[in-house]
């Protein structure tokens, strides 16, 4: 459990090297964009303003290890509301899980004319196995962002690259 973990970490006024550093701040990392996603499903109403909400159409799936990436295609106003690094809340918008709800992240948004792409990834759990297999080509879903998570992001890919920089040492 990454909480648990965090809480017992003391964090040093100096590091030995930029692995311990790395295992100190990279469970504080998850936890900071847990919270986040946490805060912001408190603070939705997720049955709210409708103009909120976009309709996507499935274009092309692929099975990337453990996720589904789901190319999909929707108006030109979907760039606009669905940017890349978004978590979302994403249902089917027909059939007979409309109720269920899953939760993604947006890797592609793309404005082309008259349309956008928009590419959300999937990790569905095994209670959501009906989910999953309605999951085709053509199915039409509602989805809501429900906060970005750039600055988690970049803050992450930062200290995963840490060896790169040559001064490091010095800093640490």
């Amino acid at each position: 459990n990454i909480s648990s973990q965090a809480d017992k970490t003391q964090i040093p006024t100096y590091f030995k090297d930029h692995k311990e550093y790395q295992s100190i701040f990279e469970p504080l990392l998850f936890m900071e964009a847990e919270a986040q996603i946490f805060q912001s499903l408190d603070d939705m109403d997720i049955d709210g303003d409708q103009a909120e909400y976009v309709a996507l159409c499935v274009t092309a799936i692929n099975m990337v290890d453990e996720f589904l990436e789901v190319d999909c295609k929707s108006d030109e106003r979907a760039c606009r509301v669905l940017g890349e690094n978004d978590i979302v809340l994403a249902h089917p918008a027909e059939g007979p899980n409309t109720q269920k709800i899953l939760m993604g992240i947006v890797f592609k948004s793309l404005p082309r004319k008259g349309v956008s792409e928009i590419g959300v990834r999937f990790c569905f759990q095994p209670s959501q196995a009906d989910l999953q297999s309605e999951m085709k080509m053509g199915a039409k879903y509602t989805v809501k962002s429900v906060c970005n998570l750039i600055t988690s992001s970049r803050e992450h890919q930062a200290l995963a690259h840490l060896p790169a920089f040559g001064y490091i040492s010095e800093h640490i």
